[in-house]
Order: structure tokens, then sequence, then C-alpha cells
């Protein structure tokens, strides 16, 4: 599998990674460790080139959605923000659209799989803080209007409408991409 955001997909300058380290999280590590190479380099060039394939087993530590996993996905959510803040206006509309269409999707996906109501009550709490804050710190964008109603009605079938429903033949789309010849 290619991942074009994965840190192994990227070829930093050796004096870019000096002292630099990866987070002890089991989540999205490699994007947060990306972010801080982007930051820290003068230019950026892209190439189509895949430098880097991996796999990933069926049992793997990341496949298996668990209450700590969870809290790694939210740990993440705060790191980044707190990075958003100390970077202050840099790539604030990008994040802005990561965070409400790719990370709280991904996480409503993710508390969907879990085992436990009393976990997933937990984690839809944790989510509705994250989604708070972060609407708190970004400007408000009319087309993320559906993350302050989810707020504000901590309404779990609003959340599972708009972050869950909402995105699902995207991510068929993205499977499937035959289907999009038409």
């Amino acid at each position: 599998r290619y991942s074009p955001i994965a840190a192994c997909c990227v070829c930093y300058r050796r004096r870019l990674t000096e002292g630099k380290r990866f987070l002890n999280i089991r989540t999205c590590e490699d994007r947060l460790y990306a972010l801080e190479m982007c930051f820290s380099a003068g230019a950026i060039i892209h190439t189509q080139a895949k430098i880097y394939s991996y796999y990933q087993r069926a049992g793997s530590a990341s496949r298996e959605i668990t209450r700590g996993f969870m809290s790694d996905r939210f740990q993440f959510t705060d790191i980044l923000l707190k990075f958003h803040l100390r970077k202050r206006g840099w790539g604030a509309k990008h994040l802005h659209f990561s965070y409400c269409v790719e990370f709280f999707p991904g996480i409503m996906q993710s508390l969907l799989k879990l085992p436990h109501k009393d976990d997933r009550n937990w984690a839809f709490e944790q989510l509705l803080d994250r989604m708070a804050k972060v609407q708190s710190v970004f400007p408000r964008e009319p087309v993320y209007d559906h993350i302050d109603r989810i707020v504000k009605k901590k309404s779990f079938m609003l959340a599972w409408y708009f972050l869950y429903l909402r995105y699902q033949p995207r991510h068929f789309l993205a499977r499937h991409p035959k289907f999009l010849r038409c």
C-alpha cells in the first residue's frame, strides 16, 4: 500500500532531521513528524515517484480499534492544534479542512467500531470536545457549519450522518475508481 503522507515516503535533508524524533503515540506520529519537517524546510519539492510502500498485517495494532487507540487519535488532534497555534497562520485553511473532512470523519468511523458502549460514549464526548476546540481556533467557514450543529446539539445521530454517512461514497469511490468512469 502506498501512502503519500507517511514520513517514510519523503526524503529529507539530514540537517532537517537532526534532533527530531517521532512522538510516542501509536497513530499519526508520522504525520506530525512530516509536518515538523515541512516547517523546518526552506523549500518542498513534490514528485510522483512512489519511493516507499508498506504492508500492514491484519493483526496490526493500528488496525485494532480500542479506547487506547482512540485516546492516541485525540492526542494527535490536540498536538496538531498546539502545532498550529505555535506556527500561527501557516496552512490554516488546509488544516481546518483536514480536521473537518479527514480527521473528524475518520475518528467517527473508528468510534463506531469500538466494541463497548461505554467506550463509544467516552469517545463521542472526546470528539465533541475536540470539534468545539477546533471551531474556536479557526475562522468560521460556512462549509463547516455542520460541525457547530453537532457540537451544539451533542447529537450522535447528527454526527453519524454528517461525519460518517456523508463521506461513505467518497471512500467507496476512492477504493473503486472504475465507477467514476461514466
